[in-house]
């Protein structure tokens, strides 16, 4: 048997069980960590674990055995509380500190309690109590007779989807109902009690829809909200319900069926009986849900397994001993057992996996339709009830007692089950996170040395050190902040799934200084690690330094604590500890903590967050804020106070320049509570300070001693604060210089100022009232801060209250105007109907008669128009036959005309075309003779181009010529130094960019690239099929110009790079950048680019790049001991006079005949010309077409400029390999700080 109770149930509730051994489950329902303590009973009660902690959404199963005897007189007591993670190490060692009586008392408000009853045999099951049901706010009344024998529950049900309603019950008779009072959400229900044993009765239930401010005055407030008054402004406003409840226990003796009700409405039919004795459910209906139900029992089981195994895991590791003294003490304990304990936690987690799996399954294929049909049905049969048969009505209650629960109980488990098993995936690969946790730390310590090492370059004045040092400073921020987001994340997966890494690995435990620990908030950082450092106070106007900084994009403030003694440590603590446990918006958040070392000593910095517009003091001077800006910041102050008053604490030192203010819009600031170095606890402060504490002026009577006493300095209080928040609200408000102080500092006289005050702002109405509360020479005559935060000048809700009750008359008064003005606009709608009507029928009748008249007319004139039209047809036809003979005259003399001028023109024709002919000829051997010119002058320039350059070794390479058609010459650094230097140019780029981007194929940590070695190729194939290519284009180009189009013209990084040979122009020949993997340059080097082997977003062509950056994103590692598939021959080929120098990187530098370009930034449409398509085809093989060429002139080269598809380097691709030459082949090496990469 299996029962469940979930923590965090604040009044006190009670489970009892009558097994000798009964698992329960505990679970907890929030996102909160919850801890958990058993006080046991008298021996009559085992619970096992007494302590332990739930994961937020997740479950622990505890044993409870119970050995006989036992009686209800004597409870286990369960104690539940949410825990902070750090607060997780204690729940082993000090489980009773985190459950003390202030913690559940106040620190807390889901806090929970629970009473274990162990009793001698299992209570009878009792039937469910009949139900009845009514939904609220019906006006006018309606009416539900119950029958009671003698007991039964009512249920009543809010059908709004917005509204909260309120209800309340009003009882008459003898009968009873439990509550009497209450809320119910939208669209939710809640069930009353009703008790008719005394004999009958009746009850009236009154409803109204509730606002957000009548919600939150809770139930004490609902005697107000149904007074008379109200009840009859809210049904002017139909806001008002109410139903007749009538009960009858004397009709119980007669044999009908418990519960028996009718609504009295116009409809005579009875509602059907609630309760049957016959279930309708088919045979096997419910068999799916059946085995579910089964594999929830044994998935149930295996979590307890799990829970135990985890227990036995956490008493076999010591989460408080450190790895060293895990080693110490090896020889007591057993790492066998603790290996073996951590084997069957992680064989009981992979059963439970394989369980919730086969759960999931059986769910999804066997159980989501009847999930959803029978519901489905149950509804349907549910809005035809009144008129059902008694088949149909078993049918439906059979679905309401036994399926639907049954669905509900094993579809709520399922989707539990497919939130928990992700959870348990995730632990199986935490082990990966573990290794990722351990490279951030070497990559924080990495980064952290290197920062050092920039700042010793800073201080020794080395050029450019100051950019490294910011760089450095980036990069140590940056890890930083990784690495701290995945400690946190890893820890709290450890604490409730991987203990033992808690004690076994060093990085994911909490750490402690001087024997003090600091809970969670502990960082290794250092002050120079802030950029934009800069003091925003210091002593003597303040106790400690305070720096502002930005670290990882945030701005935050820093407090400096000097470290003298351990007990500056411990001071430290508690202000960390309080105001971690006072996490509340107005009071100032601690983000970290860290500890540094200077000259004197060591001092420890306080991160906190940074309010932009200063403390309030200087707000005040400098803002000059409006009297509301002041209200809501004081306002602001007291809500502070109430949550550091309610926590048990006193701040001690509250006045304006602790109050820091954050501006959140125009004109809109928000205050925040800070400073709580002199902050106690006054439930657990034992002894007096050594020194008064607070600020002169600000400090209350009770506090002040002469300075020639020995007496103990008093303790702080929190009458004291609201004294101190009097002084605060005084300077706040009223005008400086009109306060009087003594010259102790102490204040003396407040009363005129206030009244100045509240007499010359409007809004500072109640000021007098509220700082009379507050400054009271007797503590225990001032206000708390709940009531100053209530107060009418901080909080007006009597203001409101009033106005609420004059926008209700105004309201009555509209309504009223309104009915008249609704009746009135009745009788006018009615009067304007009517006169509308008779409108209407007069236009008809004198619509009929234009008609007729006007049908008479058009009659007449078509007979008019018929005869004239038969006069015109006679007279053109006539017409007709006179321009017929006329037109024949004109045509022959016009014919006659034509024939002279044909002849005429024929004599001029045939002389022009005599004098063209001889014209031709002697063109046609003018042009024959420059063709020929030409023709022999372009075979020259052929036969030259052709050749091979002429800084070609012919006799170096002419046995590798001979063998493969190609020779590799190896450049030397001392005879070639001028092209050497030109090849190290080229491999110049931005050391930022380097290992950058998504098609980065091998990262790595460097800043610049080295030549290494060079080689030239001497292809004479490939340079006879480049000059061909080149010849093409020189000769496009030169149409292109004749026929006036604007070739493109670009500017190249690699310009300023001076080759042998020089450049062709008249081709646009340029040098780009071509990188690529080992294994495939020696077919490049032998076969030269082919674009069939190459694809990208810009199509199937030749990527090139002008800076040596984008080309290194593609390059793979040659190492020299690599001799796999084609490397060992490259090798052969190119070490032959050099020495592999171990990793090389290869880049091909190549004469790249770009012609006439074509740039784009999308990939499909160009940047010139109207955005027409760039590429010819749909497979992207070949470029459009030259706009306006003819015959038709293919682009050249494709331009990818940055800004669309790629960020940061243009890209160069061609679509022919004839168009490029590989000239040169390079090899290069990654430097890093430690030599090459």
């Amino acid at each position: 048997m299996m029962a469940a109770i979930r923590v965090g149930v604040r009044d006190r509730s009670a489970l009892h069980f009558c097994e000798g051994e009964a698992s329960v489950r505990l679970e907890n329902p929030t996102e909160q960590l919850y801890a958990f303590l058993v006080l046991q009973s008298d021996d009559q009660t085992t619970v096992i674990p007494l302590a332990g902690a739930v994961a937020p959404g997740g479950s622990i199963e505890i044993v409870i055995k119970n050995k006989g005897g036992a009686t209800a007189e004597a409870p286990a007591i369960l104690l539940n509380r949410p825990i902070a993670l750090h607060e997780a190490v204690k729940i082993d060692s000090a489980a009773c500190d985190l459950f003390d009586a202030r913690a559940m008392a106040s620190l807390f408000a889901s806090s929970g309690r629970i009473e274990l009853y162990p009793i001698e045999s299992k209570p009878e099951e009792q039937a469910p109590l009949p139900m009845a049901s009514i939904e609220l706010g019906a006006y006018p009344p309606e009416s539900l007779r119950i029958v009671a024998a003698p007991s039964c529950d009512l249920r009543i049900t809010n059908p709004s989807l917005q509204s909260h309603m309120a209800f309340k019950v009003v009882c008459e008779g003898e009968c009873t109902f439990v509550p009497t009072t209450g809320f119910v959400p939208p669209n939710a229900s809640i069930e009353l009690h009703v008790d008719a044993i005394l004999g009958g009765g009746g009850a009236t239930v009154h409803s109204r829809t509730v606002t957000a401010v009548e919600l939150e005055a809770g139930d004490a407030g609902l005697d107000e909200l149904f007074g008379q008054l109200e009840i009859a402004r809210a049904r002017q406003a139909k806001l008002y319900g109410r139903a007749e409840v009538l009960v009858n226990a004397t009709a119980a003796s007669t044999e009908i069926d418990p519960v028996e009700f009718s609504h009295v409405r116009a409809s005579p039919a009875a509602l059907p009986v609630a309760r049957q004795t016959s279930l309708p459910i088919k045979p096997g209906e419910l068999d799916a849900f059946h085995v579910c139900a089964e594999m929830l029992e044994h998935v149930t089981s295996a979590r307890g397994r799990l829970a135990s195994a985890q227990q036995h895991v956490r008493a076999c590791f010591s989460l408080e001993a450190s790895p060293l003294e895990l080693a110490e003490d090896e020889g007591r304990r057993d790492a066998v057992a603790r290996g073996d304990a951590v084997a069957r936690r992680d064989t009981a987690r992979l059963e439970l996996m394989q369980r919730l799996q086969a759960l999931i399954e059986h769910a999804t294929s066997e159980c989501a339709e009847l999930a959803r049909d029978l519901p489905n049905e149950a509804m349907a049969l549910e809005k035809l009830e009144e008129h059902l048969g008694a088949e149909p009505r078993r049918r439906l209650g059979a679905l309401r007692e036994e399926a639907l629960p049954l669905i509900s109980r094993c579809m709520r488990e399922v989707d539990r089950s497919r939130v928990e098993l992700p959870e348990l995936q995730k632990v199986e690969g935490a082990q990966a996170g573990l290794e990722s946790l351990h490279a951030l730390h070497r990559a924080w310590k990495d980064a952290r040395n290197d920062f050092i090492d920039a700042n010793a370059a800073v201080e020794k004045g080395e050029p450019g050190a100051t950019e490294r040092l910011d760089e450095a400073r980036d990069q140590v921020q940056r890890a930083e902040s990784a690495l701290r987001s995945t400690r946190v994340a890893l820890s709290a997966m450890a604490f409730v799934h991987l203990p033992e890494w808690l004690a076994t690995e060093p990085v994911l435990r909490l750490c402690e200084v001087d024997g003090v620990a600091i809970p969670g908030m502990l960082v290794e950082r250092e002050l120079s690690h802030y950029s934009q450092l800069s003091l925003m106070s210091g002593p003597p106007e303040t106790l400690h330094h305070v720096f502002t900084g930005v670290f990882g994009g945030r701005r935050s403030v820093l407090k400096e604590y000097t470290l003298q003694r351990s007990e500056d440590w411990r001071r430290l603590q508690r202000e960390v500890r309080i105001l971690s446990e006072l996490r509340h918006p107005l009071i100032a958040e601690v983000e970290c903590l860290f500890e540094s070392s200077r000259a004197g000593g060591r001092v420890a910095y306080m991160q906190l967050r940074h309010c932009d517009a200063g403390d309030m003091q200087a707000w005040l001077l400098q803002k000059s804020p409006i009297a509301l800006a002041r209200k809501a910041a004081l306002n602001d102050v007291a809500l502070a106070l109430r949550h550091l008053h309610g926590h048990g604490f006193a701040h001690g030192d509250v006045k304006l320049p602790n109050v820091l203010m954050a501006a959140q819009g125009e004109g809109v600031w928000n205050a925040c509570l800070a400073d709580f170095e002199t902050s106690r606890d006054i439930a657990s402060m034992s002894a007096a300070p050594s020194s008064v504490l607070g600020t002169q002026q600000y400090r209350a009577p009770e506090l002040s001693q002469p300075a020639n006493s020995s007496a103990p300095a008093p303790k702080p209080t929190h009458a004291a604060d609201l004294f101190a928040y009097g002084v605060c609200v005084l300077k706040a408000t009223c005008r400086e210089g009109s306060l009087c102080f003594s010259p102790s500092g102490a204040l003396l006289s407040w009363h005129k100022s206030a009244s100045d005050a509240e007499a010359s702002e409007s809004k500072y109405a109640h000021l007098e009232a509220l700082l009379r509360g507050l400054l009271a020479d007797a503590p225990e005559a001032r206000f708390d801060a709940t009531s100053a935060s209530q107060h009418p000048f901080l909080d007006p809700t009597a203001a409101r209250a009033l106005a609420e009750e004059a926008r209700e008359a105004a309201d009555l008064e509209r309504l009223e105007i309104a009915s008249v003005a609704e009746a009135e606009r009745v009788r006018m709608e009615e009067e304007e109907r009517g006169h509308r009507t008779r409108m209407k029928e007069e236009e008809r009748r004198h619509r009929s008669a234009l008609e007729s008249s006007a049908a008479e007319q058009r009659r007449q004139l078509r007979e008019a128009e018929e005869a004239c039209r038969l006069r015109d047809m006679e007279l053109r036809r006539r017409e007709a036959e006179l321009s017929a003979a006329d037109q024949r005259l004109r045509d022959q003399e016009r014919a006659a005309r034509e024939q002279r001028a044909q002849s005429e023109a024929e004599r001029r024709r045939l002389e022009e075309e005599r004098r063209r002919h001889a014209e031709a000829s002697t063109k046609a051997d003018a042009a024959r003779k420059a063709a020929e010119h030409a023709q022999s002058k372009m075979s020259a320039m052929a036969a030259e181009r052709r050749a091979p350059p002429a800084y070609w070794q012919p006799s170096l390479a002419t046995t590798a010529r001979a063998n493969d058609g190609f020779a590799l010459i190896a450049l030397d650094r001392r005879n070639d130094a001028n092209l050497w230097a030109t090849l190290q140019s080229l491999l110049q780029t931005d050391p930022t960019q380097l290992s950058r981007g998504q098609d980065v194929r091998q990262p790595g940590v460097y800043s610049r690239l080295e030549l290494a070695c060079a080689w030239r190729l001497e292809h004479p194939k490939l340079w006879d099929r480049y000059v061909s290519g080149q010849q093409q284009i020189q000769e496009q180009l030169a149409r292109l110009r004749r026929n006036g189009a604007a070739l493109s013209s670009l500017v190249l990084k690699t310009d300023r790079a001076h080759f042998p040979g020089g450049m062709n122009a008249e081709a646009n020949e340029r040098v780009l950048l071509h990188g690529t993997k080992p294994d495939m340059l020696l077919s490049i080097l032998s076969n030269g680019p082919n674009e069939h082997f190459s694809r990208g977003i810009f199509g199937h062509g030749t990527y090139f790049a002008e800076d040596v950056g984008k080309n290194d994103q593609y390059v793979t590692t040659d190492v020299a001991h690599d001799t796999s598939g084609a490397r060992k021959e490259l090798h052969e080929r190119l070490f032959v006079k050099v020495r592999h120098p171990g990793r090389l990187h290869y880049l091909l530098v190549c004469r790249v005949s770009l012609g006439h370009s074509v740039r784009t930034q999308d990939g499909q449409t160009s940047m010139d010309g109207g955005g027409g398509s760039i590429f010819a085809t749909g497979d992207k093989r070949e470029l459009a077409a030259v706009p306006r060429a003819s015959p038709p002139v293919h682009f050249h080269s494709l331009v990818a400029e940055t800004g669309g598809c790629i960020a940061r380097f243009r890209e160069f691709i061609v679509f022919h390999g004839s168009y490029i030459y590989p000239e040169y082949l390079v090899a290069y090496q990654r430097m890093g700080g430690n030599g090459a990469v």
